[in-house]
């Protein structure tokens, strides 16, 4: 498996609306960032690149709290820095406990 900064491109690939979803993960099977495409109204197409950042264990499912998503271009080998275009801290966060104990029978199977 190819590697990307340090970054295992993950074994989920899904097309999306024509584009792809291309996911990075890890050592340690965190999500670290998807590449993926966004339609914008009037302005087409967009490659993006969706970083994941401080991960936090909740409820025995772990989160990325801190998300950023950069302009990419596809073609470039290595990527200069790019517009940010978004940025979300995720806190608080909950985990109901029907969802919770359905989680944790799938890992005893």
């Amino acid at each position: 498996m190819a590697s990307n900064g340090g970054q295992v491109p993950g074994r989920l690939s899904l097309a999306l609306r024509r584009t792809n979803l291309l996911n990075y993960f890890d050592q340690q099977g965190l999500l670290k960032r998807l590449n993926y495409v966004v339609d914008i109204v009037g302005g087409g197409p967009a490659p993006v690149a969706h970083y994941c950042f401080e991960h936090h264990k909740v409820g025995g499912i772990i989160f990325p709290t801190y998300h950023r998503v950069l302009g990419r271009d596809p073609k470039a080998e290595n990527q200069s820095p790019r517009p940010q275009w978004a940025s979300m801290r995720i806190s608080d966060i909950e985990i109901k406990e029907e969802i919770a104990d359905d989680h944790t029978s799938n890992e005893k199977e």
